[in-house]
């Protein structure tokens, strides 16, 4: 299935809790992405999610124990960063367009600045 992602980690960036008005999500940070759940269970299910971003294939994996993120990880270019949150929302504008069923993915960093070294 087909989702529609939006990336965030900037520090002027938020998740929006009630109302989507000043949260600075970008438009360039948004992604079309292929969407399966790989494991559901009465408490738990984990979804996986990917991309192609400059050639290259992403992957995000989370889980989630009832509605909350319990881990998630992105990886990328053979590096792995750490979801701080994922969200999904009825309804988001970013940019001058608005957005159906859109999930939002908190990272701790940029995963695609090459100039970043994970330790």
């Amino acid at each position: 299935m087909l989702q529609r992602v939006v990336l965030s980690w900037g520090d002027n960036e938020f998740l929006p809790i009630l109302l989507d008005i000043g949260h600075n999500l970008k438009e360039e940070n948004l992604y079309n992405c292929e969407s399966n759940l790989i494991m559901s269970s009465q408490d738990y299910f984990m979804i996986h999610r990917s991309f192609i971003h400059n050639d290259k294939q992403v992957n995000m994996f989370f889980t989630h124990y009832k509605d909350r993120l319990s881990r998630g990880f992105l990886y990328y270019n053979n590096k792995e960063f750490n979801v701080v949150d994922h969200r999904t929302y009825c309804t988001l504008q970013i940019g001058k367009f608005c957005y159906d069923n859109i999930n939002v993915v908190r990272l701790s960093q940029n995963p695609f600045d090459e100039s970043v070294i994970i330790p």
